[in-house]
């Protein structure tokens, strides 16, 4: 499970740089990173099916586990304790001795920013960062910004709710995009790409 740049990709994606873990029959999993509302979570069902293997949604997994959604994790213990269950999560769901399917995992917008996370996703999966720009993030989130607790508050700010939004999503990526950049085995460019067209596009690089 190498990926490979080609000429007709060379515009929307930056292939592995070296350092990076390196995907193989050792590594047989792919790990969406993204922003929120980059769709990881559309795109990992998708690859899945492409693919072959399992799907898992991480904030998903979290909250079957815990029995409580992610805001009233962040409310009962505030952000460090989700980020401390989310690496948690993380570790049991990469961990395992021998993995016989192949495994789709999307992580939370930011769970490389939890302490330990980089490190894992580095020696258990290939990386594919689900890059966008901020104006395609706020447009992807005006109708899904609620229950999302690194957006509470933006509709209290006295400010139209898209420009509420690029704010928010702009101090947000100041600290995360460089994180994102630097654990990517492969960075690719989702403006203008739906779903499934995403989802070939990984796969086929991802050979």
């Amino acid at each position: 499970m190498d990926c490979h740049n080609s000429e007709e990709h060379t515009a929307a994606a930056m292939p592995r740089k070296p350092g990076n873990g390196a995907a193989g029959p050792s590594h047989r999993t792919i790990a969406l990173t993204g922003f929120m509302g980059c769709g990881k979570s559309s795109v990992g069902k998708e690859l899945s099916k492409i693919i072959g293997g399992d799907f898992i949604d991480l904030d998903d997994f979290i909250e079957k586990r815990e029995g409580m959604t992610i805001p009233e994790i962040f409310s009962s213990g505030g952000e460090p304790l989700f980020r401390s269950i989310e690496r948690e999560c993380l570790e049991s769901i990469l961990l395992p001795p021998h993995r016989e399917k192949p495994l789709t995992l999307s992580l939370g917008g930011g769970t490389l920013m939890a302490p330990g996370c980089v490190g894992l996703i580095k020696e258990n999966a290939f990386c594919v960062y689900m890059r966008a720009r901020l104006e395609t993030l706020a447009d992807n989130l005006l109708n899904d910004f609620s229950g999302r607790p690194m957006l509470a508050g933006i509709n209290e700010e006295g400010l139209p709710l898209r420009e509420a939004l690029m704010n928010r999503i702009s101090r947000l990526m100041a600290v995360r995009s460089s994180v994102y950049e630097d654990s990517a085995d492969l960075i690719i460019d989702i403006d203008g790409l739906d779903s499934l067209r995403t989802a070939n596009f990984i796969a086929g690089l991802c050979r």
